[in-house]
């Protein structure tokens, strides 16, 4: 997140290219450089030294499941349990997701504003989220998988259309228009 927010503000708002900032500039590129070098002695010489040791070492196998949640039933039963659409990972879900996909969408050419593509993006995470709890509490077996992924389908077009059905932006070039509902 702090990489690409400033990265889609750069691109797409600022509008400025990299390499023609290094032109402007001609003490940008060392000083980056150096500022590079420096973060790196830093991480070296005193942070490294003060970690604590590694809890376990670096691989690529994922670690295994919980003895409670092994099996497609198990987990089923604990999301039903736990499973809470208004949390706090949920309203996570939303600033995180809200905030990538309003800068992202802000390059295009909608007549949107931010706090109306905010609410949007919130809309789908929401319904999302929801699809979750709501076939794990009725789920026996690996039917679910089918089951969330067809919901989703349907409630994501669903949505998508609604947006559509909206007023529709005319004064643009066809192709600068929403291809997948000519929006």
């Amino acid at each position: 997140m702090f990489v690409t927010l400033p990265q889609q503000w750069w691109i797409h708002i600022a509008q400025r290219d990299f390499s023609e900032t290094l032109d402007a500039y001609a003490w940008l590129g060392p000083a980056i450089a150096g500022a590079l070098v420096g973060l790196a002695l830093v991480l070296r010489y005193a942070l490294r030294p003060r970690l604590p040791a590694h809890d376990w070492s670096w691989h690529l196998a994922a670690d295994p499941l919980s003895a409670e949640t092994d099996t497609v039933a198990e987990r089923n039963r604990w999301v039903a349990a736990r499973g809470r659409l208004w949390s706090v990972g949920t309203l996570e879900k939303v600033v995180l997701v809200g905030l990538l996909w309003g800068s992202t969408l802000r390059c295009c050419p909608i007549r949107a504003t931010s706090l109306q593509l905010f609410l949007g993006t919130a809309a789908f995470v929401v319904v999302n989220a929801a699809i979750g709890p709501w076939v794990a509490r009725g789920a026996r077996g690996a039917e679910p998988v089918l089951l969330a992924f067809g919901a989703r389908v349907v409630l994501n077009v669903g949505l998508v259309l609604l947006g559509c059905s909206g007023p529709r932006v005319t004064s643009l070039p066809r192709a600068t228009r929403c291809s997948s509902c000519s929006c």
